[in-house]
């Protein structure tokens, strides 16, 4: 056998492409024989929009796609403005309302395949309650006893250092 090419079974005799697939979407009109010279509607996914049709020429698929749906944020919470929010936030952004004084946003504003997930302006919420004390604990134990002039054996290890330290200077200056 040849082995020139891929099998023939490979190769798409007819001028035709396949459509079947889009993404978040589903097929609608299309298939996977679109002739060459024509077009179909595919259809998407919920929360998303289908950007026009796909088409076919020569074997060349020009597909349409799927995009998610944005939300409108523009509205403002009660208590509160819009903020950095805007008619057309796109999905997976979020935006942040302002509050008027005296309320505080619950978080931000949130889009999700066209759906909103609104922050509120809340009114400030009541202090958190103060830590109890701490159950009494033993007083700390005293701190350890500090090396005083009248302890000569204390003495010793600096006496030492002393000597190693003037021997160290004298073979320096020599």
């Amino acid at each position: 056998g040849s082995t020139e090419g891929p099998p023939a079974a490979w190769v798409r005799k007819d001028n035709a492409c396949d459509a079947a697939y889009i993404l978040n979407g589903a097929a609608g009109t299309c298939d996977d024989t679109l002739a060459s010279g024509s077009s179909c509607q595919p259809t998407c996914d919920t929360g998303y929009t289908v950007s026009g049709t796909s088409s076919c020429l020569n074997r060349t698929l020009t597909s349409a796609t799927c995009s998610p749906n944005p939300c409108d944020a523009s509205s403002p919470p009660a208590n509160g403005a819009v903020g950095t929010c805007t008619g057309s936030l796109a999905s997976g952004s979020s935006c942040q309302p302002e509050c008027d004084e005296g309320f505080y946003a619950t978080g931000s504003s949130r889009c999700s395949l066209g759906t909103l997930t609104a922050a509120a302006c809340n009114t400030n919420p009541s202090p958190p309650p103060a830590f109890p004390s701490p159950p009494s604990s033993p007083p700390p134990p005293p701190p350890p006893k500090l090396v005083t002039d009248d302890d000569s054996a204390a003495h010793a290890p600096l006496d030492l250092l002393g000597a190693l330290l003037l021997a160290c200077v004298t073979l320096l200056v020599q």
